[in-house]
């Protein structure tokens, strides 16, 4: 909700209490929410490089590829999309159209075609249409597949 509002400093406190709450989760659903708290975290941390002033930018996109590098090696094979959407987001927040596209092709429609995964940015009307995470709250088992 805090990232939707454009209240980035909030939506990563709340991305951290979604990490210290990990340990009190069902364990069937510890493994999905940890993605779901790794991939916010790093679109998060992307988000918070291009705010960042120029003397930072450089460390903080480290951080915020460090944090998607991080996402990619706990994803499975079937977190794939995930890691197609995260590509593309990344590439597009870098202004890379031609890798946003080749990343955002490799998504599978026919799997997150119901899925929300664009909206209008929250902080500002003069940017196009910002990327939005898929939804990673269900266990793998139990998401939609078509």
């Amino acid at each position: 909700m805090k990232w939707a509002e454009g209240d980035l400093a909030g939506a990563l406190a709340e991305n951290a209490k979604l990490g210290q709450a990990l340990t009190r989760a069902e364990p069937e659903a510890r493994a999905d929410l940890y993605l779901h708290y790794l991939w916010d975290r790093a679109y998060l941390l992307r988000d918070q490089a291009d705010r960042a002033p120029a003397a930072e930018k450089a460390g903080a996109l480290a951080q915020a590829e460090a944090a998607r590098a991080e996402y990619g090696r706990a994803a499975t094979a079937a977190e794939a999309d995930g890691l197609a959407v995260l590509e593309a987001y990344f590439a597009w927040r870098s202004h890379d159209a031609a890798a946003a596209t080749a990343a955002a092709r490799r998504v599978d429609s026919s799997a997150t075609r119901t899925r929300r995964i664009c909206t209008s940015s929250p902080w500002s009307s003069t940017r196009p249409a910002t990327p939005r995470p898929p939804p990673i709250f269900a266990p793998a088992s139990k998401r939609p597949t078509t």
